[in-house]
């Protein structure tokens, strides 16, 4: 659905019963920190402000400490009908299974929801579908991996990073495939000029070099 302006432009456009103004206002993006309880040998991912202040509390339990990996994700989009919903759910205490899961393929979430062992969590992220030969449409966005461990206590494990996913899939954990498609990573700052031996000049470090930086006569 969509209507046009006088000018030719347009003044809203609906998808699946949403509507967006044209243009629509930006995108919230929030930063998905990676958890890990090395007791437990269990991973988990939020953007939220108070359950990241909680888990760092210690209010849900010893053993947790930050990885240093985390994902990017659209939290409140400027144009839901432009986004796939992503729903969380985890496991019905003392019934399913103890890990959280992200999906955004509806029938997923249907069944989930339906079997009796798993609990839906909220909306915590906005994301787009993976292709069919498990890229991402848009140079914007990177694939988001999920990775499930078949043995002991089941958990889950989210990453962009394919090297995780080799090293976690090492272990024993099964590749369960690219399932979304989320933020790519911000590109940190990087000099290109260096001296003759490599080096940053002195007032540029500690900034680092770019990929491909090529050395010219210092001075």
């Amino acid at each position: 659905q969509f209507a046009l302006q006088d000018t030719g432009e347009f003044e809203y456009v609906g998808r699946n019963g949403g509507l967006c103004w044209s243009p629509p206002p930006g995108d919230s993006a929030g930063t998905f920190v990676e958890f890990y309880n090395t007791p437990l040998d269990h991973y988990f991912y939020t953007a939220a402000a108070s359950e990241i202040a909680a888990i760092e509390a210690g209010k849900v339990g010893p053993g947790w400490a930050r990885t240093g990996q985390s994902f990017r994700g659209v939290v409140f989009p400027g144009c839901p009908a432009l986004w796939s919903v992503a729903y969380r759910f985890t496991g019905m205490p003392d019934v399913g299974p103890s890990t959280h899961v992200f999906t955004i393929d509806r029938r997923e979430c249907r069944k989930l929801a339906d079997n009796g062992l798993w609990l839906f969590e909220g909306l915590p992220l906005f994301a787009k579908p993976v292709q069919p030969d498990g890229t991402c449409q848009y140079s914007g966005d990177v694939p988001l991996h999920r990775i499930w461990r078949p043995f002991g206590v089941s958990n889950h494990r989210f990453t962009t990073d394919p090297a995780i996913v080799a090293a976690t899939v090492a272990r024993g954990w099964v590749h369960e495939g690219p399932v979304m498609c989320v933020l790519r990573p911000p590109v940190a700052p990087c000099w290109r000029v260096v001296d003759d031996r490599g080096r940053l000049p002195p007032k540029l470090s500690p900034a680092r070099t770019c990929p491909g930086a090529r050395p010219r006569p210092a001075g």
